[in-house]
């Protein structure tokens, strides 16, 4: 192997290109079919998002970060709201709310600012790059196929579930202190991280409640912070 100064696996995701958006417009529309459809005997929209929520979030254990995990949370709220009020739930009904929901990956899929000047100059500077991004394989090579990116890293590694076995397999040809997870979902990359023995560097920015912060706050403050991708560049 080359000799290269440091492993930078960097996350995808509202890391490098902007994501969590496009589910925005898919909810509400979803939520739009499911009261217009149940009309008086529909929730209050707020119950609805937090059913739809406590879902979805239970559904990661079923799904994984599958593509069909979204749209079938949706359905099964659907369902769930019919079933409390003793209604039939309607076939052409679920079929509109998956092919509704389905739509969250379809691109564009923006590249945050700063990211194409940032990769560049930590390549010239001697970094190994790795993108390690957790999702599902089809819409991932997607969203890299859609925003260009895939020529400015030395390997391109996408996983449907845990961070930490590929960040423990660079710790141990790069050395652990050489080896940094450069994310903004403190479960799937700082805690990941963590696990590894690995740094970590925290971006924050939007993303879904399931990636909030598990484990011991204390190991979570040592991780490096930045409010920009572009201040990486300053303190490696």
């Amino acid at each position: 192997m080359e000799k290269y100064q440091r492993c930078l696996c960097f996350d995808g995701d509202d890391t490098l290109w902007f994501n969590t958006y496009k589910y925005h417009l898919p909810m509400l529309q979803c939520a739009e079919i499911v009261c217009s459809d149940l009309g008086v005997y529909s929730i209050h929209p707020r119950q609805l998002m937090e059913m739809y929520n406590t879902i979805d979030k239970e559904n990661v254990s079923k799904y994984g970060f599958d593509k069909s995990r979204f749209p079938s949370s949706w359905v099964e709220a659907y369902r769930k709201i019919c079933e409390e009020r003793k209604i039939t739930p309607k076939k052409s009904i679920e079929k509109k709310l998956y092919q509704t929901a389905a739509k969250f990956w379809e691109p564009p899929f923006p590249l945050i600012k700063g990211v194409v000047k940032t990769l560049k100059t930590l390549r010239q500077r001697g970094y190994y790059l790795v993108l390690l991004t957790v999702g599902d394989p089809d819409v991932q090579k997607k969203k890299i196929d859609s925003t260009g990116i895939k020529k400015y890293f030395h390997e391109i590694v996408i996983t449907e579930n845990d961070k930490s076995k590929f960040l423990k397999d660079y710790a141990s040809k790069f050395g652990p202190e050489n080896v940094f997870m450069i994310g903004n979902s403190k479960r799937s990359d700082i805690s990941a991280a963590i696990k590894a023995g690995v740094r970590a560097i925290y971006i924050p920015w939007a993303t879904w409640d399931y990636e909030e912060w598990e484990g011991d706050e204390e190991l979570y403050k040592n991780t490096l912070e930045v409010d920009k991708i572009t201040k990486i560049l300053k303190v490696l």
